[in-house]
């Protein structure tokens, strides 16, 4: 199983000013300290798999100016960090009809792993634009990522299910790696999907292969996700 990272949100005002920030992820790829990377970590883009039937969209949550819609028996609900009820820069935990965390949502917070940039081996197996959103060109993508423990050399894998503007995404190597979008001037955003959740369903809660991810994208649960990270929108569009 990949190693679990919390997260710690930060202002997108310091996102949007300084191209980096330094706190854990909440999407759970394994931390690591700085040093060269032993493989490339330019993505190599794969074709999209065939499309399955998601389950139907019906409630619609709005969160602080932002839209999006969940199937029958979903439910958001303030995360661990949030006392009571989150500010705009707390996360959000996103459970599915068997009450399990499936998917995190920040409504102005941008997270990183680390410092690092060359430390993962990535794989995008599916990019497609998030047509609902006008403001920067953002991308849902799947990316296989593979990384190896500068310490003990312990290999850790997932898959990054997520929202991102297309600009970050190019500079994967070049900055650390944080899967965020911009909605306006003022909000970044982070939707995603948590690694833990997709390992359960799709390697029986091991660490997940690059085949087992590749037949997870073609499920219905997968269809699922990507229909719920594509219908956010801002609220008054």
């Amino acid at each position: 199983m990949a190693k679990n990272r919390m997260l710690t949100a930060i202002g997108a005002v310091a996102v949007l000013s300084l191209s980096a920030c330094t706190a854990p992820s909440p999407t759970n790829p394994p931390s690591t300290p700085t040093s060269e990377s032993p493989t490339s970590t330019s993505p190599t883009v794969s074709s999209a798999p065939a499309s399955a039937t998601p389950e139907e969209l019906t409630q619609r949550v709005e969160k602080f100016g932002i839209v999006l819609m969940l199937p029958e028996g979903w439910s958001i609900e303030p995360g661990e960090y949030c006392e009571g009820e989150c500010n705009e820069y707390g996360q959000w935990d996103i459970r599915d009809a068997n009450g399990k965390h499936a998917m995190y949502f920040a409504a102005n917070s941008a997270t990183s792993p680390d410092g690092d940039t060359n430390l993962y081996q990535r794989t995008i197996l599916t990019q497609q634009p998030a047509p609902n959103l006008k403001y920067k060109p953002t991308s849902q993508i799947a990316e296989y990522w593979v990384s190896e423990d500068q310490e003990d050399g312990e290999r850790s894998a997932g898959l990054d299910i997520a929202l991102v503007d297309d600009e970050v995404l190019a500079k994967r190597g070049e900055a650390p790696d944080i899967s965020y979008f911009q909605l306006n001037d003022r909000q970044a955003p982070m939707f995603g999907v948590l690694h833990d959740y997709v390992e359960e369903i799709a390697a029986d809660g091991e660490e997940l292969s690059e085949e087992q991810a590749q037949k997870f994208l073609s499920s219905s649960d997968y269809a699922t996700l990507e229909a719920i990270l594509l219908s956010l929108r801002q609220a008054d569009q």
